[in-house]
């Protein structure tokens, strides 16, 4: 019985530093992104050089990888009344932890189309001073039947097909 005692004890000694370890340890995360030698976490997309950049998951570093070793898994998570979240993450290859890259797959129909070279931009004003130096970039890369195949008066600007009404849906 003291045995035990003696144990419980040790424990609630233990607890309080170990919760003080804690919070130090966040204190000294925060004060570090802060300072800015940890930049917010982002991922970022590089079509020239075909590689995406991933966040480091808790401490650590940026690794990049490059865009046909990526690997993106599906993520669910169960909803109140039966539905559920859904998500896509990139799995850092180190540690194999997720990072994630947006709920929607419409967002990663956005991802996949902007980091194939042979494609014009996506649409969206964003892109729209780049428009004329990607396609001449795509006739010198990749001929002219790539300009023919995706042109890029596709991408005026708007997901919208040209037939649709503003919410009616499709003319006929």
């Amino acid at each position: 019985m003291t045995g035990a005692l003696a144990l419980l004890s040790l424990l609630l000694a233990f607890l309080p530093a170990y919760a003080l370890a804690i919070a130090l340890r966040q204190l000294r995360s925060y004060i570090r992104m802060r300072r800015g030698k940890r930049p917010p976490h982002t991922v970022t997309f590089d079509r020239r050089n075909q590689t995406v950049s991933l966040p480091p998951v808790g401490e650590g570093e940026y690794i990049e990888v490059p865009w046909q070793e990526l690997q993106v898994i599906p993520e669910y998570s169960p909803g109140s009344y039966g539905g559920h979240f859904g998500g896509f993450s990139a799995l850092r290859p180190d540690n194999h932890l997720s990072v994630p890259l947006g709920r929607l797959q419409e967002e990663w129909d956005f991802y996949c189309w902007y980091m194939d070279p042979r494609k014009p931009l996506p649409p969206g004003r964003v892109f729209d001073p780049y428009r004329k130096r990607d396609d001449e970039r795509r006739a010198r890369e990749y001929g002219p039947e790539v300009l023919r195949r995706y042109p890029s008066a596709f991408t005026d600007g708007s997901l919208e097909p040209a037939g649709r009404r503003r919410q009616g849906g499709y003319s006929s």
